[in-house]
């Protein structure tokens, strides 16, 4: 949701008047402050950018969006150090940049090693010392963060759009990676990575217990700190099981249902929310609101790809809803399908190899970061809102992982996909209608994917062709700017 930015130079010279445009141009969100930091100096502000009074070879940037009252103005300064923090530490209590800037204070990589192994979140951070830029993200990776290196500069910065505004070429800094970019180039250390644990032996009933208990964990971690956060409501097995343990902790959760006029979502989110006896808003969009929309959504993604741009749109509207209401926080049940097995090529390839398709589910999830996280938390935070995952949270994916392939999915007929989250969901109470709805992709059940074939095909392009076209006008139009 926040923004942070940072710059070094290899010869030395002033990188704030850069690092200013940076901010600037990061996201269309509004920011309840501003700040500039170096290892000599710290500035905050609120209204609009202004540059720092200080100069400085290598120097911290952060625009903030406040999801919880104690979020506080950053970067933070302390001896020769500033640091830059966006996201969340599960189990703490004063607010996470003090705690972090603490961790890392005299030793900076140290601390940021000590994050990666010992403390469980959702975050990224950037520490600025004479002469180096250091910057990590955690090791699940829901937040977006990049570097780049052109000419003089080096940077590194929460979206690509941000590193293209000074001439540098994003590159994804990994999970668990800690990169350090210096005069004389950058350097990667991977400190840890997810791993693929061994297989549970385990009775059926004892995992639906230990999940249940897991995902009362995750909502209240993804809910800590905020009242009436909004949830993407599809009716399906994940946003339900949101829904239901949002309830339970207290959370009071605003679903939100978007979908094309006859839509599988729309009836789907009416039914289920009946079941959970909770209201639901329900939103529908035609072609011109998806046209009027997609620039927006391009700018977000930062990517043409028709797959991440068609999950993205009903994502974006219920998102743009949510900002309306003066939401902060969104929640959203990516990350599921490829824990738990929501995708149709798992049972073709478990019914055809068997076991091998562990590795492929793994694979998703490791690549979850890149192909899904970024997308969603990039479209939320230019639309004012703070992402959150439960299924991405540290402790339910090392144990839904480690689960037993036929608890996830079927050998053979026509038994829906994600087998447990669906006795979860029968264990609970909820009627069979809700429990086993069959998945489909939200592109599809929402209509998103039809209104973009239309598009499309009224000016002569293929789909990808099309998305290509309005993501280059858009970057020309940034050019000009």
């Amino acid at each position: 949701m926040s923004v942070l930015a940072g710059l070094i130079s290899r010869s030395g010279v002033d990188v704030t008047p850069r690092l200013t445009e940076m901010l600037r141009v990061a996201t269309r969100a509004r920011s309840d402050s501003y700040g500039f930091a170096s290892p000599d100096a710290v500035e905050h502000g609120v209204g609009a950018i202004g540059t720092p009074g200080f100069t400085s070879g290598v120097a911290l940037g952060f625009r903030l969006l406040r999801a919880e009252p104690g979020d506080n103005p950053q970067p933070l300064r302390q001896g020769r150090q500033a640091l830059a923090f966006d996201g969340r530490l599960w189990g703490t209590h004063s607010p996470d940049s003090i705690i972090t800037s603490d961790l890392v204070r005299g030793d900076a990589e140290e601390g940021l090693r000590y994050l990666l192994t010992e403390q469980s979140g959702s975050w990224v951070a950037s520490v600025a010392e004479e002469g180096r830029l250091l910057c990590c993200r955690d090791p699940i990776g829901v937040i977006p963060l990049y570097y780049g290196l052109g000419g003089d500069l080096l940077g590194v910065a929460s979206n690509a759009k941000t590193l293209r505004a000074v001439g540098l070429t994003p590159k994804r800094v990994e999970p668990g990676h800690i990169m350090t970019l210096t005069r004389n180039g950058c350097s990667d250390e991977k400190v840890v990575a997810l791993e693929n644990p061994q297989q549970v032996a385990l009775p059926i009933d004892e995992a639906v217990e230990r999940l249940d208990a897991l995902l009362t964990v995750a909502a209240r971690r993804s809910c800590s700190g905020v009242d009436s956060p909004t949830l993407a409501f599809s009716g399906g097995i994940d946003s339900v099981l949101l829904a239901h343990y949002m309830g339970n902790v207290g959370a009071k959760p605003r679903l939100s249902c978007v979908g094309v006029e006859g839509s599988s979502d729309l009836e789907a989110a009416e039914v289920a929310a009946e079941a959970l006896n909770m209201p639901v808003g329900i939103t529908t969009y035609d072609e011109g609101d998806v046209e009027e929309s997609l620039d927006a959504i391009l700018l977000s993604v930062e990517e043409a790809d028709p797959m991440k741009v068609g999950v993205a749109v009903p994502l974006h509207l219920v998102a743009r809803g949510a900002s309306g209401r003066r939401c902060r926080v969104m929640v959203s049940g990516d990350g599921s399908d490829e824990l738990f097995g929501g995708y149709s090529k798992y049972v073709v390839e478990y019914q055809s190899r068997g076991d091998s398709v562990r590795e492929t589910m793994f694979g998703d999830v490791f690549r979850s970061h890149g192909v899904n996280f970024e997308r969603d938390w990039k479209i939320c935070s230019d639309l004012d809102l703070e992402l959150r995952l439960p299924f991405a949270d540290p402790d339910l994916t090392t144990f839904a992982l480690s689960l037993p392939l036929e608890y996830k999915l079927p050998k053979s007929g026509k038994e829906p996909r994600k087998m447990i989250l669906r006795r979860l969901a029968s264990k609970l109470g909820l009627p069979d209608g809700v429990a086993n709805r069959p998945k489909k992709a939200a592109q599809y059940s929402s209509g998103a994917a039809k209104i973009l074939e239309r598009l499309a095909k009224r000016s002569g392009k293929t789909v990808e062709g099309y998305l290509s076209d309005r993501m280059r006008g858009i970057r020309r139009e940034a050019e000009q700017d």
